[in-house]
């Protein structure tokens, strides 16, 4: 039984792993920074430009030393193109030749599970978490695994057809080796974290008879202070409350797919990307985002900096459509025009 319609694949570019302590600004930026071939590899993809994401990755498989990730790009691709078996030969290729890329075997268990192979893919995905046990998507695609195992064993076990493809979720395949590179990351404990641990060994007080305070450290757990880094200057909690919820409507628009709503949280004077024009950026906007069968945009890991006039967001933007996911961290310029706040330039953040 197949996980996702006949035609595409789900791609998932996870960036981050599931912890509260920071990473190191060393390592931030070595996850983050991407050669500009491989971001257009991604967009190419992200627009359907499949066949032209290939073409672009043999090219770069052709110089010396190239790097691992159009290897894993161009498994990818054939898996969308549903070439599934020869998706799977290189992928199978490309765990011998990079024994360390969690991705491979990720992506190995998601194509044997379109193609009914329950055990094989449980197998993949597996052994992707004995190497690197904190991989949430590589969890999400078990649990999603066992749901598709167990509405088939209902159907089976009542002799009658269940609308399994409709209810079954998709699995999420992996195109950037990010999540390899995790398993060397240390993870510096922040002071809430150490507190959280002395509180969790401490024994717990005798509650007395009439209701007391609540204690200073449950409090700091329920309610952790945002992190602020040397270069942020200090915002008012109403403007950051504003810029936020700018930010989260732009979002939605998008989700929502109603353009001139998502138009209207840009400036007149937005910088528009490649030398457009405004009509001209619309246009193209319109083209990638409209008319599609499901549109979810969300943001997480938001962090506001004042920079004269303006507020810098930066975040990590989870977009997923009918065809494809991806994550990037983002950059939005926000300036105050007509009594709110609108976006004046948006980035992808390389490094």
């Amino acid at each position: 039984m197949n996980f996702f319609p006949r035609g595409w694949l789900c791609m998932g570019l996870l960036l981050w792993p599931l912890t509260s302590a920071p990473i190191s600004p060393s390592t931030t930026s070595s996850l983050l920074s991407e050669p500009a071939s491989l971001l257009l590899v991604r967009d190419l993809m992200q627009a359907g430009r499949l066949a032209e994401a290939g073409q672009e990755v043999a090219l770069q498989l052709q110089k010396p030393s190239p790097d691992p990730q159009f290897q894993l790009l161009q498994c990818v691709v054939l898996a969308n193109q549903n070439q599934t078996a020869k998706a799977i030969t290189c992928l199978s290729a490309l765990v011998k030749a990079q024994p360390n890329m969690l991705e491979a075997y990720n992506n190995l268990g998601v194509l044997h599970a379109s193609l009914g192979q329950h055990d094989e893919a449980r197998r993949w995905l597996n052994l992707a978490l004995q190497r690197l046990p904190v991989l949430w998507t590589v969890h999400q695609n078990i649990q999603n695994l066992q749901v598709e195992v167990s509405l088939k064993a209902y159907a089976s076990a009542l002799q009658s057809e269940l609308p399994l493809k409709a209810a079954a979720p998709k699995l999420t395949l992996l195109a950037s080796t990010s999540l390899s590179n995790m398993a060397n990351i240390t993870f510096e404990p922040t002071a809430t974290d150490k507190v959280e641990a002395l509180a969790s060994a401490a024994p717990a007080p005798v509650a007395p008879a009439a209701a007391a305070p609540a204690p200073a450290v449950q409090a700091l757990k329920s309610t952790p202070a945002p992190v602020q880094t040397s270069e942020q200057a200090p915002l008012d909690e109403e403007t950051r409350q504003q810029v936020q919820a700018a930010v989260e409507a732009w979002a939605q628009a998008w989700s929502a797919q109603n353009m001139p709503q998502y138009f209207a949280a840009y400036t007149p004077d937005y910088s528009m990307p490649k030398g457009l024009g405004r009509a001209a950026w619309e246009a193209e906007r319109t083209s990638r985002i409209a008319g599609r069968r499901f549109v979810r945009v969300s943001v997480r890991q938001v962090s506001f900096e004042k920079v004269g006039a303006k507020v810098v967001a930066r975040f990590s933007q989870f977009y997923e459509s009918d065809n494809i996911s991806s994550t990037h961290r983002k950059r939005l310029d926000l300036v105050r025009h007509e009594g709110g706040w609108r976006i004046e330039r948006e980035n992808v953040i390389t490094k």
